[in-house]
């Protein structure tokens, strides 16, 4: 399990089925590997099923209180809060900052170059995700907070899986990194909000969104200094769990379209019909049909987050014709249950049709969840799939992408989203804006 924990509960869950159960040392665990008994931890039976106080303690100094840490009515409260922050009609501009910054980064590629198509798209999200959040554009000051937070990603990440909390003084250096990394997120958000405060009409980004939703309370004496904790805690909530789930689903699907010759043509012919020669639009969104069913069917064999947040037994309960003991720990992983032969026939292989209009209905209720499930479900997986369609939409208008031969590969290392461990290394040829529409005539050697 500390060796290979995706590998090892595949391994059991496609060897015993719906619920099977091990020891972590002297903590009993089960894994849930069946669409009706998830939706009984994560909706019918939702009160008897925690989330893990021992994971909370770790990534609560990074993320506060947010959708991700918080619960009960604070919880219901914060997220009825978010949803009106992103309204339908905010939508349009999240999608346009995507396409954007997209263009951005091919400006600075130049007609011809090589690159790590993983890599990129990494530092392509967490740009859109500060550019979304806050408001700050790429450039330096975006390049610091980046580092910030990703520096705090990855000391929860190690953190996370440790059940055993280690003291500061036995780990002096991620300690002290912890706190630079928490100093700098805190003091580019607080930057951000007093901008916001001074001036509310200057951008509309989810920080102004969530500030303007707040007026109310501020209004009825809530403290400027309560809300404003509030705010940074969502705000940065949604700036990392963004930024890691659209950069690993982005890298998983240039490897696995780029692997299928039939696939990426289909893409661009696609992007060829709905964009032609100008720039993706939000409104082209329900027409790139073909776009999401390769990003769907990406987020089902790697999906953003391999598994869910542990959950904590808080009685004995009925799971089924199973029972579970208080105080065990619950896991469910899309990442076991997508690849199952029972839901997904021939789960291994990477076929986009599955997500077809004809096809779709034969995937089982529940069995697909890249996002989560339940009222717990990723409050931004509509942004998040506007965005990464928006640019996937614009890389492949703009650009001829070719992988060398027997250089992609599905080898995964885990991360906060499991990540390409090879990356995606491609040559890139970059179209004239003006040319955007003709042939490509693209020749692939593998």
């Amino acid at each position: 399990m500390r060796r290979d924990p995706v590998r090892y509960l595949s391994r059991i869950a496609h060897k015993y089925g719906d619920l099977s159960t091990f020891l972590l040392l002297t903590q009993r665990v089960y894994l849930v590997n069946s669409p009706e008994l998830i939706h009984e931890v994560l909706v019918r039976q939702k009160e008897k099923f925690v989330k893990s106080e021992w994971q909370m303690r770790v990534i609560r100094p990074v993320l506060g209180d947010g959708l991700l840490t918080s619960g009960g009515k604070r919880w219901f409260d914060d997220r009825r809060l978010i949803q009106r922050a992103l309204r339908a009609d905010s939508m349009e501009g999240y999608a346009q900052q995507a396409v954007e910054t997209t263009e951005q980064m091919i400006a600075g590629w130049g007609e011809s170059t090589r690159v790590d198509l993983a890599d990129a798209v990494t530092e392509l999200s967490m740009s859109v995700s500060i550019a979304s959040t806050l408001g700050i554009d790429p450039g330096p000051e975006a390049d610091e907070l980046a580092q910030a937070v990703r520096a705090g990603a990855e000391i929860f990440m190690k953190e996370i899986e440790e059940p055993v909390r280690l003291p500061a003084w036995m780990i002096p250096r991620r300690t002290r990194r912890r706190a630079e990394a928490l100093a700098t997120i805190d003091r580019f958000v607080g930057r951000a909000i007093a901008r916001r405060r001074a001036d509310p009409n200057a951008r509309e980004d989810l920080l102004s969104l969530l500030l303007s939703v707040t007026a109310e309370a501020q209004a009825a004496g809530a403290p400027a200094h309560v809300l404003d904790k509030m705010v940074r805690d969502q705000a940065v909530t949604m700036m990392i769990a963004g930024n890691h789930s659209v950069s690993g689903a982005l890298a998983w699907f240039w490897v696995l379209a780029l692997s299928r010759p039939e696939v990426y043509d289909r893409l661009k012919q696609e992007v060829r019909d709905v964009v032609g020669q100008r720039s993706p639009e939000p409104a082209d969104l329900p027409r790139l049909a073909y776009t999401k069913q390769v990003l769907q069917e990406s987020l089902r064999l790697i999906p953003a987050a391999w598994v869910l947040f542990t959950r904590e037994v808080t009685q004995d309960t009925a799971l089924g014709e199973f029972q579970v003991k208080r105080g065990g720990w619950v896991v469910m992983s899309p990442y076991v249950t997508q690849r199952d032969p029972r839901f997904f026939p021939d789960p291994e292989r990477f076929d986009p049709e599955r997500f077809s209009p004809e096809r779709i209905d034969e995937i089982p209720a529940g069995a697909y969840f890249p996002f989560g499930h339940g009222p717990h479900a990723c409050i931004g997986e509509r942004m998040a799939m506007a965005q990464m369609t928006m640019v996937l939409a614009t890389l492949l208008s703009r650009c001829d992408f070719q992988a060398d031969p027997g250089s992609l590969s599905l080898e995964a290392a885990r991360d906060l989203a499991i990540r390409p461990k090879q990356g995606c290394p491609v040559q890139v040829k970059v179209r004239k804006p003006e040319l955007a529409g003709a042939p490509m005539g693209l020749a692939h050697s593998f």
